[in-house]
């Protein structure tokens, strides 16, 4: 059998992916109590579920006393030793003494030990005598990790019956559609939200047809002032040349079209989805392990009833290797509550490994873009290029 002893770190990813990479029988933590609270039932299922690990021990140890901590692994490493085990000790996440209390063991039992450097997706090991290293003894194993075992990993659920049709962009039709509203979005920017607007106040069907009367349209416009009439008119002309629209008749008492499809109708009605959606595509063109609209459940269990979910949203959500990116998309000026916002989700479900981003298309203030520096989230225009401090306020070109 093959024993990996190591610290129960606060961040999952740390706990588990030596196991991702290697196969073994037994894994041992040592950890503080608190953290045994916080991480011992999510580690324990991820390391069974996924990892073929067969036992999982947990022993909790001072955070103080240094002797305590010696013995303690020394007892485990004795104990595994008696049948002949071989033993790995993991530095992974290790924190305050018992950095220094697993040295110890290393220098004193002659044990192979390691760290996994995990942004760089990457093993180190530490022993004189390669033969006896985890990697010469091992079998080593690749545990896929997508975005749901991410969550998983974090003891959360990624709720797909709060998933919009909206968000499904996978295929090349939708995918031309999407560049085809993108398009019209550069163009009609400023007007953007009031169209979006005004088609969900007058669609009262799930139809792709749609009948307005022209004294009708009118009067809305008139009401809301934010759309005039004649700009209206020009980008329904304009999306039926990019077959957004298909059938126009716009006549002096009627106004008659039909969206080329229901994701289309989706995306026009709801402002803010053609940013995510354009972020999603050029996320989606680095790593195939991205979505778009993520519904994150806190607690990992979706409930039948109602109110019982704790869910925060996502606008875009990437995992490159071990490393998410959370993203954030605000189709007007963000402010210092987008960065908090996502600056929650993410300590919630990311950890310390996860990257930021926040995608503006009107810009943030110099003031919020310093926060946002100090906070590590990145600030980017609505074609994912870094803000920087002297164009901050101006929308990108």
């Amino acid at each position: 059998m093959n024993i990996l002893i190591r610290f129960l770190s606060k961040e999952p990813v740390e706990n588990l992916v030596t196991a991702m990479h290697w196969r073994l029988d037994k894994v041992i933590f040592l950890g503080y109590e608190d953290y045994m609270k916080l991480r011992r039932t999510d580690t324990e299922h991820f390391l069974k579920k996924y990892c073929g690990v067969d036992r999982v021990e947990f022993h909790t140890v001072s955070r103080t006393n240094l002797d305590n901590i010696v013995q303690k692994i020394r007892d485990e490493v004795e104990s595994e030793r008696a049948f002949s085990n071989p033993v790995f000790l993991d530095l992974t996440g290790g924190r305050g003494q018992v950095m220094a209390a697993f040295g110890m063991i290393h220098e004193e039992m002659g044990l192979p030990m390691h760290l996994y450097w995990i942004s760089e997706d990457r093993l180190i090991e530490y022993s004189r005598e390669k033969e006896k290293r985890m990697s010469a003894i091992a079998k080593p194993q690749s545990v896929e990790l997508d975005l749901d075992r991410y969550i998983e990993m974090h003891g959360g659920i990624i709720n797909y019956r709060m998933h919009k049709e909206i968000k499904e962009i996978d295929d090349d039709r939708t995918d031309r559609m999407v560049d085809a509203i993108w398009a019209l979005f550069r163009k009609y920017e400023e007007n953007w939200p009031a169209v979006s607007g005004f088609f969900q106040r007058t669609l009262k069907s799930d139809s792709l047809q749609v009948e307005l009367d022209v004294k009708e349209v009118r009067e809305e416009l008139k009401r809301s002032r934010t759309l005039p009439p004649e700009v209206l008119e020009e980008f329904l002309k304009d999306g039926a040349r990019r077959d957004i629209f298909t059938a126009l008749d716009i006549s002096r008492r009627e106004i008659r079209f039909r969206f080329c499809s229901l994701t289309v109708r989706n995306i026009l009605t709801d402002a803010g989805s053609i940013l995510e959606l354009h972020t999603y595509q050029i996320m989606r063109s680095h790593t195939p392990n991205c979505k778009v609209g993520v519904h994150l459940d806190w607690d990992g269990i979706i409930h039948n009833r109602s109110g019982r979910d704790v869910i925060n949203e996502i606008d875009v959500l990437a995992l490159h290797g071990l490393v998410p990116t959370f993203i954030s998309c605000k189709i007007g000026a963000a402010d210092k509550n987008a960065l908090y916002e996502l600056s929650a989700v993410t300590a919630r479900f990311g950890g310390r490994y996860a990257k930021m981003m926040l995608v503006t298309a009107k810009g943030i203030s110099e003031t919020d873009l310093l926060r946002a520096k100090e906070m590590n989230i990145q600030v980017m225009n609505r074609n994912l290029e870094p803000m920087a401090p002297e164009t901050e306020t101006k929308a990108p070109v």
